[in-house]
């Protein structure tokens, strides 16, 4: 594809390049997981604590039971979680993270399960007494992966067993709108030598979904998408029951803060009959 057709407006839940993979924006992605200053990537470490200590509560997890954490990064759940005896397996598709979080428990001394996997492929079955997923990548599949991921946990997890998960909600879709950005660099988050990105952020108000696409062009034209969608406490509900979950609650987020619908997120407690 040409520049003029990669700056088009793609398809809903479109996808390209991806930056779970790349061999340079990976470990950029793993630095931006393990910045304590910011929540672009993973939270904070006191809200990663709070989220925690709530589930762990809020999900009946004791000593032995066992846990699938996927997208799960550099392990900064999973650790927490361990650490309170809690048999933690994470799943993720990125390789740098994965290699680190299993150096960071082989040198700390815990015992977490770590598998290079994208989790729309089957993960098991009726091995799990609870999953998470943490940092509204929820929302980033189309309605068919997400139908899809949620008959994997539903399959993994054990009857009675629980699913977290929180995603952005529609309070954040208002405050959207179509805009774009270009900028010249001589190294940076994407690449290490000079480069052009573009960005373009697109909207399907159909779908309550957006579309983040940048071009980078240095030697070559690479393009990234990021799609996102925005929900209300019904339409998740409807998702999960039609994947045959049950409920448990719904939140403004997994801190453990009761729903109100007036904030930009929800975090959503379901379980498997």
């Amino acid at each position: 594809m040409n520049l003029y057709s990669l700056l088009q407006k793609p398809k809903l839940y479109e996808t390209d390049a991806s930056i779970w993979i790349d061999k340079y924006i990976s470990p950029q992605m793993h630095k931006a997981h393990l910045n304590p200053n910011n929540d672009a990537a993973s939270y904070r470490p006191e809200r990663i604590k709070k989220i925690c200590s709530y589930l762990m509560d809020k999900l009946s997890l004791t000593q032995g039971t066992k846990l699938m954490d996927l997208g799960c990064g550099p392990g900064l759940y999973a650790k927490r979680f361990s650490q309170a005896g809690v048999l933690v397996t994470g799943l993720d598709m990125s390789e740098y993270s994965l290699n680190y979080a299993r150096k960071q428990a082989e040198k700390e001394g815990y015992d977490i399960t770590y598998i290079l996997q994208n989790y729309l492929e089957p993960f098991g079955a009726n091995g799990f007494d609870a999953a998470i997923i943490i940092s509204d990548d929820y929302g980033v599949l189309s309605f068919t992966d997400r139908i899809k991921l949620l008959g994997n946990i539903y399959t993994s997890l054990r009857p009675g067993g629980k699913f977290a998960f929180d995603i952005p909600s529609e309070k954040v879709w208002e405050t959207l709108s179509d805009n774009s950005s270009w900028y010249t660099q001589e190294s940076g988050f994407l690449r290490p030598h000079p480069h052009t990105a573009l960005s373009k952020t697109w909207l399907f108000p159909e779908e309550k979904a957006s579309c983040d696409v940048c071009v980078v062009i240095d030697e070559n034209i690479t393009r990234y998408i990021n799609n996102q969608t925005y929900f209300t406490s019904e339409r998740i509900t409807g998702e999960l029951e039609s994947a045959g979950f049950i409920i448990e609650d719904i939140l403004n987020n997994l801190d453990g803060v009761p729903y109100d619908g007036n904030e930009n997120q929800m975090g959503v407690i379901a379980r498997k009959p």
